[in-house]
């Protein structure tokens, strides 16, 4: 867990002690995106665009079809990673 950050509230029922309570540290800490949405040309069907997530440099979703254009892939690819991210938010 993090540490306990100071700060200033506009309600003093949320500090305690002058420190953010175990909750409100919770709720003001930041965590990144670890996944990657990555958009190449397709090794199996040149011309065409593949797109993988990876987190941690780990494929954790790939497409399974190629796409004609880099955009039409990507655009595929966005609608995987909204998934992916969503889970990986409620998980948390």
């Amino acid at each position: 867990m993090a540490a306990p950050v100071l700060f200033i509230a506009p309600c003093r029922s949320l500090l305690v002690d002058r420190v953010a309570s175990p909750h409100m540290v919770d709720m003001i800490t930041f965590n990144p995106n670890p996944h990657t949405l990555r958009v190449t040309p397709s090794t199996k069907e040149p011309g065409r665009f593949d797109w993988s997530i990876t987190r941690d440099g780990v494929v954790v979703r790939q497409s399974v079809r190629s796409f004609g254009s880099e955009d039409a892939s990507e655009a595929n690819g966005d609608v995987a990673f909204r998934d992916v991210t969503s889970r990986w938010q409620n998980a948390r």
